[in-house]
């Protein structure tokens, strides 16, 4: 960018530069929680150069944060790109691919909904993973597509005990099963009762197979939220 080419990629020039445009940033924690109005889009590039050339993690993390606004549709194929390069490094850093992933559902770009559905399509499920899906129904309408992604999804719970890694991802892996259940007790498709008896059943079948195991992994409460939506679903 013309006049950034010897700049400082640190706090103290971001401050500078977003002062002269009547933006005051105290600290990374200012910065974190400003939202900038759909009137500040030519802020998009900067913060985008800030992102790029930074080697301070922090202004890096915060940076990202700034960029999550309703319509900054400009931000998000640099976020996706971002977020594929993160995943894909050995030394993966999970909070910044998940401060990524939380970006790109506040921006919720309605372009966007191919490559969510192709995130959620891989057979490596992510931390972040639950943002993509959240963000489909509010991008686009529920089609065959988010149906049967969903569909897929919510099954992912429905493994033997001994399958479990004692690790945060199995753990996300409920959050977002339920997340899908919820959206799919709420619209038409075919075979629904049948999904949902045979979930229903395979739910029971599996807190029988390992009671022990399962009280470590799931708490009654989240147990009953299965059952209580599941019994949603022909009403």
């Amino acid at each position: 960018m013309v006049g950034m080419a010897n700049m400082k990629y640190n706090l103290k020039e971001l401050r500078r530069i977003l002062l002269k445009r009547g933006i005051l940033i105290l600290s990374y924690d200012s910065l974190h929680h400003k939202t900038f109005s759909l009137s500040q889009r030519d802020l998009i590039p900067i913060i985008i150069e800030f992102i790029k050339n930074t080697s301070d993690e922090f202004l890096k993390y915060h940076c990202i944060t700034s960029l999550g606004v309703k319509g900054f549709d400009e931000a998000s194929d640099f976020l996706k790109k971002l977020y594929v390069d993160e995943i894909n490094q050995q030394s993966q850093n999970y909070e910044i691919a998940l401060n990524i992933a939380e970006t790109l559902y506040r921006i919720r770009n309605k372009n966007d909904y191919d490559w969510f559905c192709e995130q959620l399509s891989k057979n490596e499920l992510t931390f972040e993973t639950i943002n993509f899906a959240k963000a489909l129904p509010e991008i686009h309408a529920i089609d065959n597509r988010i149906t049967n992604l969903f569909i897929k999804l919510s099954k992912q719970v429905l493994v033997l005990p001994s399958a479990f890694y004692r690790n945060p991802l199995e753990e996300n892996k409920y959050f977002l099963s339920l997340f899908c259940l919820k959206k799919l007790s709420k619209i038409h498709f075919d075979g629904k009762d049948e999904f949902a008896g045979a979930f229903l059943k395979h739910l029971n079948e599996f807190i029988r197979y390992e009671k022990s195991e399962w009280a470590e992994r799931l708490s009654r409460d989240t147990i009953k939220e299965y059952k209580d939506v599941l019994l949603r679903f022909d009403k």
